[in-house]
């Protein structure tokens, strides 16, 4: 079985050779991934933007956390490090994930990039995407 089955824009899990998606449930996480991402000029607005989302028919969309977005990343993969036939188009670029960095840096938070996988904290006042994901299944 594949880790990712395409959603259809009613939340319905789709066959594998299907032409047009809106989202991928990833089995491995038991998450429901956006299948577009979005360009945000800074982490603030990152957080703002997946509650405005009402994709495949759901309103509960939200950030990742910096843990879902690392282990999206398939390492075997380079610019970008991800599914390119699950999500097309994704940026070799900076993912922004729910996670403000600790301690000191209040100002920061967690990303992981999608160029070479890796994940590190940068200034929330900094540009970055999102890709919104949701707890579970399609319908």
């Amino acid at each position: 079985m594949t880790r990712f089955t395409k959603v259809s824009h009613a939340g319905l899990l789709l066959p594998e050779d299907a032409s047009e998606w809106v989202a991928v449930y990833d089995s491995k996480l038991d998450v429901t991934w956006e299948k577009l991402f979005h360009a945000v000029p800074s982490w603030e607005r990152a957080q703002c933007l997946p509650r405005a989302l009402g994709v495949a028919g759901f309103t509960d969309w939200r950030l990742p956390t910096a843990e879902e977005l690392y282990l999206l990343a398939d390492r075997r993969r380079a610019y970008p490090v991800i599914d390119t036939y699950f999500f097309p188009d994704t940026p070799s670029e900076r993912f922004w994930s729910s996670d403000g960095w600790a301690p000191a840096h209040a100002g920061c938070a967690w990303i992981v990039h999608f160029g070479g996988g890796s994940s590190y904290w940068v200034s929330c006042g900094a540009a970055g995407f999102v890709r919104a994901v949701r707890d579970g299944g399609g319908r």
